[in-house]
């Protein structure tokens, strides 16, 4: 499976988006999706949200969406996950978040003894991810047993610069966003 967590930041509607194309099953099969995904979001609480509307994950559908409005939403950490419940062949697919948040878990707040205490030299902070209102588009390919790879992220934030609003742009390369293989999907 993969997994990527989001820190919602502000109350906006947080939006969750899989979609594949499956590969066409035999004439007259009784179940015409033979590749298939299925996305779950995890709130800060724990509440497990299914795409669609549904109570439970979508065996039906190539596009799953879950729509969490602004006044269900929590702040905090997000987990977005898509696994696969049947696989014929190894299935590229697209996972785009959109709302107001920041790729990764919400930080820890600073447990420093003294305001002017520096930080300990080897304990520099990651880069920072972008963040504020906007969408991530995540492209990558799962198989049975493991998500082979990610082929791109994409990043594309609104934020107001001098009162007018400015558009920031960017991506990771893919060859740093490889996924370990894991032993389940």
């Amino acid at each position: 499976s993969l997994e990527r967590t989001f820190a919602v930041q502000a109350s906006r509607a947080l939006r969750v988006t899989l979609v594949w194309s499956d590969m066409a099953a035999a004439a007259g099969s009784a179940k015409q999706l033979l590749n298939d995904l299925d996305l779950e979001v995890v709130s800060p609480s724990g509440a497990v949200h299914y795409p669609n509307g549904a109570e439970a994950k979508d065996s039906t559908n190539v596009v799953e969406q879950v729509v969490i409005s602004e006044l269900d939403l929590e702040l905090g950490s997000y987990l977005i996950r898509v696994s696969a419940a049947s696989l014929v062949a190894p299935q590229p697919f697209a996972l785009v978040v959109t709302g107001a948040f920041r790729e990764g878990p919400t930080p820890a707040p600073s447990r420093s003894k003294s305001p002017d205490a520096a930080p300990h030299p080897s304990s520099s902070p990651p880069p920072a991810a972008p963040s504020g209102l906007g969408t991530v588009v995540l492209t990558a390919t799962i198989a049975t047993g493991a998500v082979l790879g990610v082929s791109a992220v994409k990043y594309v934030f609104d934020s107001v610069r001098g009162g007018a609003p400015a558009r920031r742009i960017g991506s990771r390369r893919p060859s740093s966003l490889a996924v370990a293989p894991q032993s389940h999907c």
